[in-house]
Formats: structure tokens, sequence, C-alpha cells
């Protein structure tokens, strides 16, 4: 907490010379209007809630946008970390106060849900692969343990949501095409009639990639229905897929392989071994909400989600392998909305179970990535069954007090089928209470305080379990990490031109989940206690009609405390994969002409990449900055986008992806240099 606070009095110091800069959000620009937030459970003004919650708008999600992924648009987030951006095998990494950081593919410890659908499996993971950034109008974001929540979800929450019909229907064409051999096409349909909604997308990817061997390839399409029935019950359902027939991935560099070689160089070994995958996903989801009057009324959601990955890995040390995946989930939820000792009271509360299944199989690899003999045959379990309950009690017209909390029970299964070495069959199970409590106090206009206190537990997943002394079966030595937070902010907006948040908080964390490398396979273990403090400012201020800026600043002092592996103590040593400290801001600029631009400078705080805290993994700061603009005009009554843009203006070497703790140092993975992109979209 020192250096926190040594960092917040060199920033105050500093401010007169830092420029508040601006919301991607021109062109329209204009007065700040508070949002309703959904991702609480309980719906209430975004400024209200006793935690800290984000908003990002579709235009910050879309305007000029290379719409690759979603760390383009939540970079203006405090507290969120984004690695991994330009590898498409690996998957995007996002990391919301150090948590999910640890993950080894794809994201862990942060819950992520589309249009009220869950993305996130059971066993903690997801993939963002089939998220179609072209067609999603917001995207809310809870930051800190968020258990009562979402369940396992230890860092938080990220929730999606597709662009509402549009009024007037239109059929829109996208292209965009960039350096690296980036190109982007996108077709979407939206509107209304009668009772009934739609939005449908579907674009193509195509990347060559800024380093040798990191092609991507890959259809990904967005569906969504909404229908009332009645003006009491609305139906709505989604389906989402991607196919990827290829996705490379060039490795990790040393740094003596980044000292005597091209950045743009692949990892020899990757090459040879032809280390890629493939992927098919879909998933869907139904959704009816009733009203039965203005005091009660009933939500449900069922949800199924499919996956078909085959991979190659490493050779030989780590073989080749391949699953189907199948996810299927239920949740019913209740809310009430009516007064208690003639106070106003809202109450929700709900059931989620869900069940996922995976048919694991993997095969030897030779020298040469030749699969070989099949070495691997198991059926993979992962259910859960939670209950919830979250209340929020105005004691007084300015007190709001909130209470909550859920159970969960996850159950792990996995039926071994390969029985030339024995039957391996094993099974772990875990099960959390997770309680929260907030108030906020509406000190006047303009100023809210809140104080909250929140846990959270995270399991293991399947891949985590793995047992690192080569043992079949699980690794019954891995507990669930559990976190509990402190924090105090305060939020408001001064007239109708600024708007703040600011969030002071303390995480205790047990049992933190931590990845190290034997033979280029990754495992993991406990550390036994840390501790996470840290700082995070949003603002967003609107000059006038033209010109707005937005600024986002993080300040983490995250650490071991106790922790000792392979016989040596790391108390003390910084939580590996998170940054010291994260500074955004943006400019925007709109005429009313149709002309807008946008620019934003991300400074990212050294870090390390291993648990020791090593002078190999040291990961010095850098500094990243993008502009994008372009115009907005008619071409016989049609309207036309022509936009273009320049990533890393600056030409900054920096590293897109650190991989923690691994072997020989084969830590980094360079960012591209400077590159340039343009397209057009235009609406029928």
């Amino acid at each position: 907490m020192r250096r926190i606070v040594l960092g917040l009095l060199t920033f105050a110091a500093s401010s007169t010379g830092v420029a508040v800069a601006a919301p991607a959000g021109a062109p329209g620009a204009g007065p700040i209007e508070e949002v309703v937030v959904r991702s609480t459970r309980l719906e209430r003004r975004e400024l209200l809630a006793p935690l800290a919650v984000s908003v990002v708008s579709g235009q910050d999600i879309q305007l000029a946008r290379q719409q690759l992924g979603i760390d383009e648009a939540l970079n203006r987030v405090p507290g969120v970390f984004f690695q991994n951006r330009y590898n498409f095998n690996q998957d995007l990494r996002i990391s919301i106060r150090g948590f999910g950081a640890q993950a080894q593919f794809g994201i862990a410890g942060v819950h992520l849900t589309v249009d009220d659908i869950p993305v996130t499996t059971p066993d903690g993971t997801a993939q963002v692969d089939d998220l179609d950034m072209g067609s999603m109008g917001r995207v809310e974001v809870v930051r800190g343990p968020a258990g009562a929540l979402y369940g396992t979800s230890a860092g938080g929450a990220i929730n999606m949501y597709s662009e509402a019909p549009a009024a007037e229907p239109f059929v829109e064409l996208r292209a965009m095409a960039g350096e690296y051999g980036t190109e982007r096409y996108q077709l979407k349909a939206s509107g209304q009639r009668d009772r009934l909604g739609y939005l449908a997308s579907v674009n193509y990817l195509n990347v060559d990639g800024f380093r040798d061997f990191a092609e991507n390839e890959a259809t990904i399409f967005n569906t969504k229905v909404d229908y009332d029935v009645d003006d009491t019950l609305r139906v709505s359902a989604v389906v989402a897929g991607v196919h990827s027939p290829l996705a490379r991935d060039p490795g990790a560099l040393t740094p003596a392989e980044l000292e005597s070689g091209p950045r743009d160089q692949a990892r020899s070994l990757n090459v040879r071994c032809n280390v890629r995958e493939v992927v098919d996903q879909y998933r869907a989801g139904v959704v009816v909400a009733k009203d039965f009057s203005e005091a009660h009324s009933v939500k449900l959601r069922g949800y199924g989600l499919t996956r078909d990955f085959d991979g190659n890995l490493p050779c030989p040390f780590v073989g080749h392998t391949a699953f189907d995946r199948d996810f299927l989930g239920a949740g019913a939820e209740y809310a009430f909305t009516g007064a208690l000792a003639d106070r106003p009271l809202r109450l929700v509360t709900g059931v989620e179970i869900t069940d996922q299944e995976d048919d694991r199989q993997g095969w030897a690899a030779s020298p040469l990535g030749v699969r070989g003999d099949l070495e691997e045959d198991q059926f993979e379990l992962v259910d859960t069954v939670s209950a919830y309950a979250l209340a929020e009690l105005a004691v007084t017209d300015a007190v709001l007090v909130s209470l909550g909390a859920r159970y969960v029970d996850v159950d792990f299964e996995l039926d071994d089928r390969f029985l030339a070495d024995g039957d391996n069959s094993d099974s772990v199970s875990f099960s959390e209470f997770t309680p929260t409590a907030g108030v906020t106090w509406i000190v006047r206009d303009g100023l809210n305080l809140y104080a909250s206190l929140s846990t959270s537990f995270e399991t293991p997943t399947f891949a985590q379990l793995g047992d690192p002394t080569g043992g079949p079966g699980i690794n019954q030595g891995v507990d669930a990490q559990t976190s509990t937070n402190y924090e105090i902010g305060a939020k408001g907006r001064l007239g109708d031109r600024l708007q703040y948040s600011a969030a002071l908080f303390s995480i205790d964390l047990d049992d933190q989940l931590v990845p190290f490398e034997l033979a280029d396979d990754v495992f993991y273990r406990n550390a036994g206690e840390s501790s996470r403090d840290g700082f995070e400012l949003a603002l967003d201020y609107r000059f006038d009609e033209r010109w707005s800026a937005a600024l986002a600043l993080t300040l983490n002092d995250f650490q071991f405390d106790d922790y000792t592996a392979s016989g040596v103590v790391l108390d003390g040593n910084e939580t590996p994969g998170v940054p010291e400290s994260q500074l955004f801001v943006e400019l925007a600029y709109r005429h009313p002409e149709g002309w807008y631009a946008v620019g934003d400078l991300l400074h990212v705080g050294r870090f390390y990449a291993d648990d020791a805290n090593s002078d190999a993994a040291r990961v010095d700061d850098y500094r990243v900055a993008n502009l994008r603009g372009g115009r907005r005009f008619l071409v016989g009554g049609l309207p036309v986008n022509l936009f273009a843009g320049v990533n890393n203006l600056f030409d900054e070497e920096y590293f897109s992806n650190v991989r923690l703790n691994q072997t020989f140092n084969r830590y980094f993975e360079p960012a591209p240099d400077r590159h340039v992109y343009g397209g057009f979209s235009i609406r029928f």
C-alpha cells in the first residue's frame, strides 16, 4: 500500500502536465448520460453501485477499429490488463486486478457473458475467439472479486451485449485491410418488425501476422432475436460461433534470440513441430423474462456450447491433443421490488446448474511433429450447482445498503479410457460460500461514496490439475484460491461534462494459483499467501460538442507474502505478469460535417515474467500510441464511413505477450512495429 500512496502523490504532483484525453465516442460527443448497468444482478445506476464497474459504449468498441478483439476498446478501463493480442493460437489473456494473468490459455479468473449467456465454462475457462466485435453494442466490466455475483469469478466479470435491433432496418457491408496481410470483411443486418427485433452479423478474418509462422484464419458470426410476446413477456435467443481452420503459434523467444535475430522471427521448434490449432465453436442460448407485476418478475435461461479442438503442441516434449467439448447450463432468477419497514427494497435470488463434458485424446509426436501413437484417452466432466441472493435496501434517501451471498459446488471427474498404464480415473470437488456487503452514500449531487467487502474463490481448471510428477489422474495437491477484497471509492458527475470514478482496494489472497514449466509443459501449484493493493481512476470529460477526453490510471502493489517454491523463499517478490502501473489517455474530435479523429496513448509500467523477479525476466515499461479517424457522409442517400488508422504510431519495441515462469527464459512474444490499416462501410 505504501507504494500505491507514493504513486498517488507523484501523480498528483505531476498531473498539471498531463493532458486529460478522450473517449473514443466521437462522433456523438456531447453531454454525458448516466447509464443503468445490468452486470450487478440488481439493475442500478452506474454511479450508485457499491463496487467498481465500467461501461464501454458501442462507438468505443467499433468506430474506425480493426475489430480484431475486445482488448481494443477495454484499454480504457482501469485495472484491466491484456496480453496476447496478436497470437490467435494462444487466445487473448485478460486479467482484472491481477486475476487471470497466470492463465496458460484463454481466460481464467474472469467471468464472461454475452447477452446474459455465460461464455465461461464450469471449469472456469473462456475463449473469446468467437466474439464478433463488429456487432457488440456495449460492454460492462465489474472489477474485483465477485463471487456472490458470478461464482468462481475471482477477478470480476466482463458482460457484453449485442447491438439493439435498429429501429430502421438496414444491411451493412464493412471491409478493412492493413499491413501484415490483415483482412476483415463483415456483413451485418438489423431491424424490427412489429414485436420482433433481429441482429445478424458474419465476418471473415485473415491475418498473416507480424511474426513468422503467425497466420490465422477465422469466420465468425453472431445472431440475436428478441420477441415481445406481450407487454410482460419477452423471449431472446442468441446463436454465435467461429470456424477457424488455422491458427499458428510462433512461440516465445529468449533474450538471447531477441538480441541476435529479428524481432519477427518464430521459435524454430514451433515451426519444425507445426504448432497450430483448428477450432470450431458454436454457442446458443434462450432467455425468457416475465413480469408478473411491478413487484415480481422471473427470468429463465438455458444455453449450450460445443467446441471441437485439434492442436499440435511443441514436440517431442508435448504431443498432439484434441477434444470435443459440450457445455450445457440452465438458470432461474426471481426479482422483487417493494419495501421493508416502509423503506425501498430490491431483491434477486436464483439458481444455476451447469455441466461440461470433454472427450479428450492425446498422441505422441516425433521430433518433426508427426502424430504417433495414442497415449491419452479420457472423459472429463465438470458439474456446478450454485444458489445466490442479493438485496439492496434504501436505509435513508441518501444511504443504500447491499448484501449478498452465493454458494457454489464444483465437481471434477476424470474417466480414464486408456488402460495400457492402468485405470487412472480420479475426481476432486470444491465448494465455497462467498458473501458480499456494500454501502453507498449519496453525499450530494455529483458525489457518491461507497465501501464494500467482497469475496471469491477460483478453482483450478482441468488443464491446471495436471500432475507435474508425471503421474496420471488429477493432482490432488492443488487447491482453489480464495480472496477477500476491501474497497472504498468515490463516483460522480460534475454537471453533464465530467464523470469520474476512483477506487482504492486491498485484497488478501490465499493459495494463489501459480504456473510453472517442466519439459515445455505448464503445471500449477499454490502460493501460500499474497496481498494486492491498488488504486484505479477513470475520468470522462466532454469539452464541447466537438472535443472529448478520457483517462484511466491504475497503480498496483501486488506481492507474495508467504511463498516458497522448490526450496526458494519468494516472500516479498512482486506477482509476475501484472504491471506496477498503467495510464491510458485519449483525445477525440468530431466535426459536424462527419470528420472525426481519435488518438490514444497507453503507458504500461515494468513487471516481471517469473516468481523470482530475475533480471532476465524483467519487462521494462513501454508506451504505445494509436491514431484513427475518418469521415461519415452520404452517397446517393446511403451512409458511408471511410476510416483509417495507425497502430504503434511511434514504433515502440514492446511485447504483446509475456509467458510466465517458462524454462530457459523463454518469455517474450514481440509486438508489431508501426502499421497502418484502412477501410470503409456502407449501409443500405
